[in-house]
């Protein structure tokens, strides 16, 4: 495996020294790219994100970009028009990912997740409602801790990476067997940020059969059809988070029914299988043939840095 040092940049919204910065270290990613794919043959550069995006472009070599996450940068998005103009097939985990990137012939793949296996036969009694994830604004935690003060009635329990003082709930670290999270859940809550693209913690509870109560935001209106495999929002509220969760605690004949859809939609649409499948089959179309890059040039070391 080589690393490519990316350097630091500031969390959030870039400065104007992070682009200066980004500038000048742009010729030594794009000759470290260049590096490896003489080492190694390589005929299609794989690029799970932006930053190295105009690095690999320079590379001469066709590329797959795949965007997990929405551009909302105007630079972010002008940097991959001008990387994507030629050779390049890129992948979107949503059409609301997708959008900025429309004239790139980009292609939605929505992402799949392992089979973590139905953690319940039906939701009967949605008492336990949980958050998992990063802790952040973003992903709503905030709002999630308003919401369990709105609703003491139920068990709340944020599975993350650190816990936040003062919060009205229980804080479990992450665990690496998923199954045993959703296990012990009967609602899933994602009170996402309006650019929240595909959260792969949805697909995972549908996989478990765990209803999902989502805010509208983003790509999430694309997995959840409101009433029929989970249950979004009206407003980005922690009162109508809390709203929604009170009418699974009100209707277990709603919970079990969103239980089912649930599972039966990551079975037809969010499996791996599924993923990969399409994900390979755009691959196998794409030309490889490309101007071969000077041989010669000194391997990239094997660690250079985290990427």
């Amino acid at each position: 495996m080589h690393e490519i040092e990316l350097g630091d940049y500031t969390r959030g919204r870039k400065t104007a020294g992070d682009a200066v910065r980004f500038a000048w270290e742009l010729p030594r990613l794009a000759s470290g790219i260049r590096r490896v794919i003489v080492t190694h043959g390589i005929d299609v550069l794989y690029v799970n994100g932006p930053r190295l995006l105009p690095a690999a472009a320079l590379g001469r070599r066709p590329i797959v970009f795949h965007v997990h996450s929405l551009l909302r940068a105007s630079y972010a998005r002008m940097l991959a028009g001008l990387a994507l103009r030629r050779d390049a097939l890129v992948i979107a985990s949503s059409h609301f990912v997708a959008r900025p990137l429309a004239g790139t012939g980009v292609q939605v793949v929505y992402n799949g997740v392992a089979d973590v296996g139905q953690a319940k036969a039906c939701a009967t009694n949605a008492n336990t409602v949980g958050i998992v994830g990063r802790v952040s604004a973003e992903k709503g935690h905030p709002d999630f801790a308003r919401a369990a003060a709105l609703l003491p009635g139920c068990h709340w329990v944020a599975y993350g990476d650190h816990r936040p003082a003062g919060w009205p709930l229980e804080f479990r670290p992450w665990q690496d067997n998923i199954a045993d999270i959703y296990a012990e859940l009967d609602v899933l809550a994602v009170p996402s940020a309006p650019f929240e693209a595909t959260p792969r913690v949805i697909m995972e509870a549908f996989s478990a059969g765990v209803p999902v109560v989502a805010y509208p935001s983003g790509g999430i209106r694309e997995l959840i059809e409101s009433g029929v495999n989970g249950l979004l929002t009206e407003d980005r509220t922690p009162e109508a988070l809390a709203g929604a969760i009170r009418s699974l605690v009100e209707n277990p004949d709603l919970a079990a029914r969103l239980s089912r859809a649930a599972r039966e939609g990551y079975e037809r649409r969010f499996t791996l299988d599924r993923y990969r499948r399409e994900v390979a089959g755009l691959v196998a179309r794409m030309p490889t043939s490309a101007p071969a890059p000077e041989r010669g040039r000194e391997a990239a070391p094997e660690t250079a840095g985290p990427q």
